[in-house]
């Protein structure tokens, strides 16, 4: 079993939900099934069922990983799916705008009231 790391996330851009400027996240050292990048969520693997870079360990929670300096798009709170805490490839030190997921959730979700 590998120790517990704790994350601290900046936030870049909040879409909805806290308006917290950092938060915390604890995880472990865990390969992910995609690796950091996964050609901007256009993969169809992705979009298909149980499609994520995380996976679910024999004791049935998400193992969460990430690489410091990366951009993430991070969902909060319960209940946590496989697509919750995806990573989003850096384009000019700022999240690609032309990433399929972060494109997808904006679009839904982005003219949301609290």
């Amino acid at each position: 079993m590998s120790p517990d790391i704790e994350y601290e996330f900046e936030v870049q851009e909040r879409i909805l939900g806290p308006d917290d400027k950092r938060f915390i996240l604890i995880g472990g050292e865990v390969p992910t099934r995609t690796g950091p990048s996964s050609d901007n969520h256009s993969d169809k693997a992705f979009w298909e069922r149980n499609g994520g870079r995380l996976y679910h360990g024999t004791d049935c929670l998400l193992k969460l990983d990430f690489v410091v300096g990366e951009h993430y798009l991070v969902f909060r709170g319960k209940p946590a799916t496989r697509r919750s805490f995806e990573h989003i490839d850096t384009v000019g030190g700022r999240p690609d705008p032309d990433d399929k997921w972060l494109s997808y959730v904006k679009e839904r979700l982005g003219g949301r009231q609290q």
